[in-house]
């Protein structure tokens, strides 16, 4: 086994002391691993971010077709914590790295309608919302 010899000088309180060093060739070929292993783990975190997915499209009324603002889109199940609500002109955009089963649209007035993720083609889910029949008054008495 071969032994290389590498002379370097170290500063120390103004005063210079020489320092020999050892290196094994073996040792060199696994010092190289190890630094390409620590710069492969470098870059690492940035291949391993969360997938994003996002969902668009348009909430309407069923019956007048006119956009529905303020729309509240949740993804289910609710414990995920995502939502949105459209804005004034009933479009919506759902950002999410969680994967839920479907998505819920509701406003009042109008039917809850909710819908499985695996019937949104190509990020696009345009939905109409049916208002509710109306409710008597005089049926309830307080």
């Amino acid at each position: 086994m071969k032994r290389v010899i590498i002379s370097t000088q170290i500063k120390r309180k103004f005063k210079q002391i020489p320092k020999k060093i050892c290196v094994n060739p073996d040792n060199l070929r696994h010092l190289r691993a190890k630094i390409l292993f620590s710069m492969f783990l470098l870059y690492l975190p940035e291949n391993l971010e969360a997938q994003q997915f996002q969902i668009s499209g348009t909430v309407t009324d069923a019956a007048t077709d006119e956009p529905l603002p303020y729309t509240n889109v949740a993804l289910m199940p609710a414990h995920l914590g995502v939502g949105v609500m459209t804005g004034d002109d009933g479009n919506y955009a759902l950002t999410f790295t969680t994967k839920g089963d479907s998505i819920r649209f509701s406003f009042v007035g109008y039917e809850t309608v909710t819908v499985p993720l695996s019937e949104v083609k190509n990020g696009i889910l345009d939905v109409q919302l049916q208002p509710l029949s109306s409710i008597d008054a005089s049926d309830y008495s307080i």
